[in-house]
């Protein structure tokens, strides 16, 4: 099942979608260095605002916070 953080961006503010795996400590680990809208590198953001949500979390979560999210990463996870 596929997990994702929300990360903020360093530069812009902007919350972007980041893949990411389950651990075999029970954490999770980043997936990929670049968020799902392949905008923001991994190493520009200001760490993980919301850690190792489901596709059905995450989505919930940024529909709460809509305005602050990229247009495009949500786009991805409506498919």
């Amino acid at each position: 099942m596929a997990k994702y953080n929300l990360r903020k961006s360093g530069t812009t503010n902007q919350l972007h979608i980041f893949k990411t795996k389950q651990s075999n400590k029970g954490g999770c680990i980043d997936e990929a260095l670049v968020s799902v809208c392949s905008e923001v590198n991994i190493n520009d953001t200001n760490g993980i605002l919301l850690p190792c949500l489901s596709e059905e979390e995450i989505i919930t979560e940024c529909a709460k916070i809509e305005s602050k999210v990229c247009s495009n990463c949500i786009s991805y996870l409506n498919g």
